[in-house]
């Protein structure tokens, strides 16, 4: 597995560097990354430019699949898998493996990592996962529509790989914790979801 991981974040720079540092330590096959920022306020484009250098940092904060998709662009071509982090979560030792085992199953185009927390089955994928490159060359992007408008992104892959005829998991094991619950207290999930004209109530959060 030659992995292309592309991590999406604004705005939580403690976060960001607890996620991209875990993934270092832990990563286990070859791989490329990308980050892309959206148009952060907080010292997280800075410090991302002094540690990795110009990645891509946009002047306006798009949507999750508009960067998912912008950082997918960047693969190599040796690229076998393509990988997309949320900028909240902390990486195990043992990720990589359990990702390869899941893609041990041909029909799979996409495993979703799961979390320490979770516990029995998971009605989604989730944000954090990872494509086989066919998937991406057969067409399918990540939606870049406002979650106002549609189903989270992650959801309408899956859904558009079911119609081609493959099937989407999640790993067996803990792959990764997560470190930035939604919370309606949270100033950036309370600035989050108005510029994307959702609300709490939605998403079953008090």
């Amino acid at each position: 597995m030659k992995l292309h991981t592309v991590f999406v974040t604004c705005d939580r720079l403690e976060l960001t560097k607890r996620t991209i540092e875990s993934y270092l330590e832990t990563v286990s096959v070859p791989y490329t990354m990308v980050i892309v920022d959206n148009a952060s306020t907080d010292g997280t484009a800075e410090w991302i430019q002094e540690n990795f250098g110009d990645y891509d940092l946009l002047k306006f904060n798009r949507y999750p699949g508009f960067s998912a998709n912008l950082g997918f662009g960047r693969m190599q071509g040796s690229t076998t898998h393509l990988h997309r982090s949320d900028n909240d979560v902390e990486y195990l030792h043992g990720w990589c493996e359990e990702v390869e085992k899941a893609f041990g199953d041909p029909g799979v185009w996409q495993v979703g990592l799961r979390t320490l927390e979770e516990e029995g089955p998971h009605g989604a994928v989730g944000g954090n996962c990872v494509l086989h490159r066919d998937a991406w060359t057969a067409g399918i992007r990540y939606s870049e529509e406002p979650w106002s408008k549609i189903p989270f992104e992650d959801a309408i892959v899956a859904q558009r790989i079911n119609r081609l005829g493959h099937i989407w998991v999640r790993v067996e094991k803990p792959c990764i914790i997560h470190r930035g619950l939604a919370s309606s207290q949270d100033p950036y999930y309370q600035r989050t979801f108005t510029e994307r004209g959702i609300t709490f109530a939605q998403y079953g959060i008090e």
